[in-house]
């Protein structure tokens, strides 16, 4: 996607020294490649980012239970 945009960013600025059928065509299938890419972009962030939040709280329910099982090892020490 970042590249698309970079390249359709280069491909305007060529287009201040000449227009032709040929530049046309390049634009258009770089602008329509970018639009293509960027809503799949879109699309598959929808799915990713409940993924990404989800390991985020899997992390912190994983740290607080190992917290808790240095707690009982503790105990369980001083016990003995």
């Amino acid at each position: 996607f970042i590249v698309l945009c970079g390249a359709t960013h280069l491909i305007n600025l060529w287009t201040f020294t000449m227009h032709s059928k040929t530049l046309a065509i390049v634009m258009t299938v770089a602008k329509i490649s970018t639009a293509v890419v960027s809503c799949a972009t879109a699309l598959m962030l929808v799915h990713i980012i409940p993924d990404l939040l989800s390991v985020k709280t899997r992390e912190l329910f994983l740290k607080n239970k190992a917290e808790e099982l240095d707690r009982e090892m503790g105990l369980i020490r001083t016990q003995e």
